[in-house]
């Protein structure tokens, strides 16, 4: 247990970072959609909130791994099991985005939405769960550092899918070649 919480002192100015970072980032995210939110017709929801959902997902579980991380009582057991069952929400949940995504239909993702939506997001719950599993297996050191990769791919992932938000929200909000302002993204058939 003592070489756990001395562990943990290494890792508080990261948590600090990190957590103050990924606080931040959500706070920006939250204004950026609130200043767009003339884009948040009922059609366009299920597409501003594929997008958001994965960013503020992202950027809370590293504000939230973070606060962890600096809890005086936390056990090792308790870190772990922390991480194994967020790691299977994290899953869960997008088992459920790729279900809505399915019934939906994907269109226009390019190899970067790929990458960012579908795969980091999985790879983040597995690495949470491995982490959770070598803290409960007295692997303190490894857990850690495991723990702190996934937040460092979580937070990138939330910086990488706000800004994605940004960027749709501007397209889709901009006028078209006609001079009309529909709010139609060109690039993209419109919704039913």
């Amino acid at each position: 247990m003592h070489e756990f919480h001395s562990l943990l002192k290494e890792w508080e100015t990261f948590a600090l970072l990190l957590g103050t970072a990924a606080a931040t980032l959500a706070g920006l995210t939250f204004i950026a959609v609130t200043m767009g939110q003339r884009t948040a017709t009922r059609q366009r929801l299920p597409i501003l909130r594929a997008h958001l959902d994965p960013a503020l997902l992202a950027l809370l579980l590293t504000l939230i791994l973070s606060a962890a991380l600096l809890m005086p009582t936390l056990t090792r057991q308790v870190f772990g099991l922390g991480l194994i069952l967020t790691g299977v929400a994290a899953l869960g949940y997008m088992a459920a985005v790729f279900r809505s995504m399915y019934t939906r239909g994907v269109r226009g993702w390019d190899v970067a939405d790929w990458t960012w939506y579908a795969v980091a997001p999985v790879v983040s719950g597995a690495l949470l769960i491995v982490s959770g599993e070598l803290a409960l297996s007295s692997q303190s050191r490894a857990a850690l550092t495991m723990a702190g990769l996934t937040l460092l791919l979580l937070l990138s992932m939330g910086v990488r899918n706000a800004w994605d938000l940004v960027t749709f929200t501007l397209l889709i909000t901009a006028p078209n070649d006609q001079g009309d302002d529909t709010g139609h993204d060109p690039g993209t058939p419109p919704l039913n």
